[in-house]
């Protein structure tokens, strides 16, 4: 809970990415088909999302968002298919069984903003419309992995009026950005990667140093009146072919991975002037 202290108090959007079940999780639910379809179906075809999505289920029955009331979560994919299970949720969890201040729906409703993340479907639009309304939708894409074309065609055909066109396409985000909460604060990026470090060099297999893969964060920042800090990324964390030595090393890079961020994050809430 100490990284989620320190969103709440900082006052900053928590922003959940999909990740990779674990292996034995992959082992029992996304295999016996061809590698292809073994591979898909465990990332972003399904497995990918339903991670996500059981990660902040299990952030808001931990009470996190009743101890600490500053804190929101963005949810890519309209939500990480939760929103759609939010009513069996509530008849299945009472507040009587969680011993939480409000039920789940009321909760996400509060604390959550969806972004569609690419997944241009008007179905899915109307039902998180209905249940959030406009102010908790932020407008986002999936490029470069998915195409743009059609992206304007889809906010102009939204059934809803200009004023929350608009809010979806830009003026919700812009509540957070350059004029707002995050201008004149400090942007922290954190990441893993499954590569090993001695392949991010010009020479090597992908050809682009870490930095180059930065550069976009680096336009954000400016755009948001963000001051970019270095970044805190560990390299060769990956999902596959994991033996028991292997999952033990990778388990202390990410100890020594958090250790660095809360260390950073500290750093940030008591000397927020870089002094």
């Amino acid at each position: 809970m100490v990284v989620i202290s320190r969103f709440n108090k900082l006052n900053v959007p928590l922003y959940l990415h999909p990740g990779l079940p674990l292996k034995s999780v992959q082992q029992a639910y996304f295999t016996g088909f061809s590698a292809e379809v073994n591979a898909r179906l465990s990332m972003f075809a399904w497995g990918w999302h339903h991670e996500a999505g059981i990660h902040l289920l299990r952030l808001m029955l931990s009470g996190a968002f009743d101890k600490y009331s500053n804190l929101q979560v963005i949810s890519g994919h309209w939500g990480e298919m939760l929103p759609f299970w939010l009513q069996r949720l509530d008849d299945s969890l009472p507040l009587a069984a969680t011993g939480l201040s409000r039920t789940l729906t009321r909760t996400f409703q509060e604390h959550v903003y969806v972004t569609p993340s690419g997944m241009l479907t008007l179905p899915h639009f109307k039902f998180i419309y209905e249940l959030m309304g406009a102010e908790r939708i932020l407008f986002s894409v999936d490029y470069p992995y998915q195409t743009l074309d059609g992206v304007k065609t889809f906010i102009d055909s939204l059934p809803v009026n200009k004023a929350e066109k608009e809010a979806i396409a830009f003026r919700n985000a812009e509540r957070h950005g350059s004029t707002a909460k995050l201008g004149g604060k400090k942007l922290i990026l954190s990441f893993t990667t499954g590569a090993p470090e001695e392949l991010y060099t010009v020479d090597s297999f992908f050809g682009h140093t870490i930095e180059e893969y930065l550069i976009p964060f680096e336009t954000t920042a400016k755009l948001c009146n963000l001051e970019l800090l270095e970044p805190v990324y560990t390299c060769g964390i990956s999902y596959a072919d994991r033996d028991a030595d292997k999952l033990a090393q990778q388990k202390t890079l990410a100890r020594e991975h958090a250790s660095r961020l809360v260390d950073l994050l500290n750093s940030v809430v008591n000397n927020p002037e870089g002094e």
